[in-house]
């Protein structure tokens, strides 16, 4: 499956999951099914996974010394993550849910984690208008953004993996 594609299907089930969040209150949605808890954790570790393949193949990618503009879906698709990644990480889908990672402070702090989201996503945008321009030197700067703002968050806000029994 091509990674546009991967995009998009995590990016419409990301939708369903919010949509079914705000409506389970209310009457049934007509138009997205209830997901429970432990299925938009799964949502965002599928979501986390593919971010962190394009991240792996924007650099090894840029190491070999690949033309930078088919680089730019990539970076697209990280611009996006980045964008609807707050989206996913709704009340009730805490430590204790799943297969999660997250910790209690991203919802103690949300205004930041979601600050920190932005910031990835703005690197990332540095990155596509890199690669769109084929500028090797605004790229290197605009990688190490890119990367710096996703280990940010993931430093306050993940925690480690459990150990190996």
């Amino acid at each position: 499956m091509q990674r546009p594609v991967m995009t998009i299907l995590v990016g419409a089930v990301a939708a369903s999951a919010c949509a079914a969040l705000s409506h389970q209150a209310s009457a049934p949605s007509r138009t997205a099914p209830a997901m429970s808890a432990e299925q938009i954790v799964e949502v965002r570790r599928v979501g986390m996974r593919l971010a962190a393949a394009d991240i792996q193949l924007l650099r090894t990618a840029a190491e070999k010394g690949a033309p930078l503009p088919p680089l730019g879906r990539g970076a697209r698709s990280l611009v996006d993550w980045g964008a609807v990644l707050p989206s996913l990480f709704p009340a009730g889908t805490g430590p204790g849910t799943g297969q999660t990672r997250a910790k209690a402070e991203i919802w103690t702090n949300r205004a930041d984690f979601e600050e920190r989201a932005r910031t990835f996503s703005a690197g990332a945008e540095q990155l596509v208008a890199a690669a769109a321009a084929n500028d090797m030197t605004a790229a290197g700067p605009a990688w190490d953004a890119t990367w710096e703002g996703c280990n940010a968050c993931h430093r306050l806000y993940r925690s480690e993996p459990p150990a190996s029994q």
